[in-house]
């Protein structure tokens, strides 16, 4: 299992972690089959918001 760390800046944040992800992917060279994101924190939560423009990539 890998582990991505994503800094927050306040209690409530929406970050775009898309360009984190598949900095990792690339880095662990994987080519092909699923991956699993997962927040094991109580507060945190993990959603997808498909081609969502209103947090373009980076914010």
């Amino acid at each position: 299992m890998e582990n991505l760390v994503i800094p927050t800046q306040s209690r409530e944040e929406l970050v775009n972690i898309t360009s984190a992800v598949q900095d990792k992917v690339r880095a662990m060279g994987w080519a092909d089959g699923a991956l699993l994101l997962w927040c094991p924190h109580t507060t945190g939560a993990v959603t997808v918001n498909e081609g969502d423009m209103q947090y373009p990539e980076g914010n």
